[in-house]
């Protein structure tokens, strides 16, 4: 989780703010792959090397909890009254 990217975005405007799905670490245990979607659905021209090399992203503390970085990225978008995921709230 990136506050600081999710912080220049409330800056510009965005509507929505999408947390990660297939990269993960939940996704990781659930299919055993980052990047792909596991039931034959993959990225057209295939996950980077880069990106297969990155850890995958943790929503959760080593306890189960919401890690820091989610309880910041959801702060911020408290704050300036932002929709999360596919919500179409308004600003």
């Amino acid at each position: 989780m990136n506050p600081l990217a999710v912080e220049a975005a409330i800056k510009y405007g965005i509507r929505q703010v999408w947390l990660p799905t297939i990269d993960s670490a939940n996704h990781r245990c659930v299919t055993g792959a980052i990047g792909q979607h596991g039931r034959g659905l993959t990225i057209k021209g295939g996950i980077s090397e880069y990106a297969l090399k990155q850890p995958p992203i943790e929503l959760l503390n080593e306890t189960g909890k919401i890690g820091a970085g989610l309880k910041e990225v959801i702060q911020l978008i408290a704050e300036a009254n932002n929709g999360t995921g596919r919500s179409e709230d308004r600003v």
